[in-house]
């Protein structure tokens, strides 16, 4: 049987990290194709830009948009 609790959080705890963790490498995703930003929020579950920023500050250590800025086609992102 699963433990109640690994590392001293509960297993929920780590399923919402694994979410989290899907939902902006979605958004990574979409960014690097060009797709508007409005769009991205609106198709990745975070509900609004303040929790997508968040999220991808505690993922990658950076905003959503310097991330598209950075590694996106600047061709697909004009």
């Amino acid at each position: 049987s699963f433990p109640t609790e690994v590392g001293g959080f509960k297993p929920d705890f780590w399923k919402m990290k694994f979410l989290e963790h899907v939902r902006v490498r979605h958004v990574c995703d979409r960014l690097l194709t060009g797709m508007p930003m409005a769009r991205v929020l609106k198709h990745s579950g975070f509900g609004d830009a303040q929790r997508l920023n968040r999220a991808f500050q505690r993922v990658l250590g950076t905003s959503a948009t310097a991330y598209q800025r950075q590694f996106a086609d600047p061709d697909t992102c004009s």
